[in-house]
């Protein structure tokens, strides 16, 4: 019997709990994280903090994504984890502001993602060019519920757009 895993995101199925059996249909947490992690440590993005939706998407996308910052080089300056569906992301954004680190990666999706870099807009968390906020999953449609103004100047990694 195979198994078609439709847009399941973890790397787990086709890692520790792979099968001969096992086929994962589109994007997996490690795809989303080596690709953009590698590229933004090259440009010079060395530290990172994590704001990561706490469940198992955003745990296995954090921890992917701080595997190959720290394989490339980089250095991993913190994480917080937030409940889904969190409205709020004031004291997350302070705690990624406040760890000095030039990249805040949103290990989350959605409306999630969405909420955490309109707030970090807010924060104007990159406004001093000290930080770079960076999306591991953003769709076209997330762009879109940004704007042009808070969407501008994001480094993101999308899956497929339908």
């Amino acid at each position: 019997r195979t198994f078609l895993a439709s847009s399941p995101a973890t790397s787990d199925l086709t890692g520790k709990q792979c099968s001969p059996d096992t086929v994962q249909w589109v994007f997996d947490t490690w795809a989303l994280a080596h690709g953009t992690a590698r590229a933004v440590v090259a440009g010079g993005g060395r530290s990172w903090f994590f704001l990561t939706a706490d469940y198992a998407f955003g745990q296995a996308l954090e921890r992917d994504a701080s595997a190959e910052v720290k394989r490339v080089g980089g250095e991993i300056r913190g994480d917080v984890r937030a409940p889904l569906n969190t409205h709020d992301f004031s004291s997350y954004l302070l705690q990624a502001q406040n760890s000095g680190a030039e990249v805040v990666a949103l290990a989350n999706a959605g409306a999630d993602a969405v909420n955490a870099a309109k707030q970090a807009a807010e924060f104007g968390l990159t406004r001093s060019g000290k930080q770079r906020l960076v999306g591991l999953l953003l769709f076209l449609t997330d762009i879109d519920a940004l704007g042009l103004a808070d969407a501008q100047g994001r480094v993101a990694h999308g899956g497929l757009l339908l």
